[in-house]
């Protein structure tokens, strides 16, 4: 591992501690994945005010606290970090989901009355 390396010599223990963060926090790539896709279908069709809101979320709501209990209440080390991103990113994903969910139907409706020529040419209205 090139970050576990120095001018010196190579740091085993600092790599092995760079393999227990990043276990915990492979665990919420799909999550990860599925924030990502709603936060780009909400850009995309304008809805940035609630994508910023997930966002803030993800960072003062759901690592910021995590980060802070587990440093302080538990003895886990640097592997805090791992399971701060692991909550925090399955919890991002799954209320990203949530606040897509209206979303969709609102879009769903608004190509209902572009399609049916209520719209007046507008997409958005």
């Amino acid at each position: 591992m090139i970050f576990a390396s120095s001018r010196e010599q190579f740091d085993q223990s600092f790599c092995d501690t760079i393999i227990s963060i990043h276990r915990w926090e492979m665990l919420g790539y799909i999550t990860l994945g599925i924030n990502s896709a709603c936060n780009a279908l909400m850009l995309g069709y304008g809805y940035a005010k609630r994508t910023m809101l997930l966002n803030m979320a993800r960072v003062f709501v759901f690592r910021i606290p995590v980060l802070w209990y587990l440093q302080n209440y538990t003895g886990m080390g640097a592997e805090a970090v791992g399971v701060t991103m692991m909550v925090s990113n399955i919890a991002t994903g799954m209320c990203s989901a949530l606040v897509v969910i209206p979303v969709i139907r609102e879009i769903r409706r608004m190509s209902e009355r572009y399609e049916a020529g209520e719209a007046g040419g507008q997409y958005f209205g």
